[in-house]
């Protein structure tokens, strides 16, 4: 189980402190939010499907971190 910390914002969780039961749902429950503000683009300058992005990716650009349920940075 996983919870997303915001690291723009100490203290605050993404999704009001939901559970998340693997990192892929962290990962496409992150690139749904960030759907909406995504500008991202391919080498060659077509839009990027932020769905493409590995979760790696989609932490670094909201500037997430993902907690376990211990409370320990993953």
């Amino acid at each position: 189980m996983y919870r997303i910390l915001d690291r723009q914002n100490p203290g605050r969780l993404f999704a009001d402190g939901a559970y998340f039961h693997s990192l892929n749902q962290v990962r496409s429950q992150l690139c749904s939010y960030h759907e909406i503000d995504w500008t991202g683009v391919n080498d060659d300058d077509t839009p990027k499907d932020i769905d493409t992005l590995t979760l790696a990716e989609i932490l670094d650009y909201g500037e997430w971190t993902i907690i376990d349920e211990n409370d320990h940075e993953i």
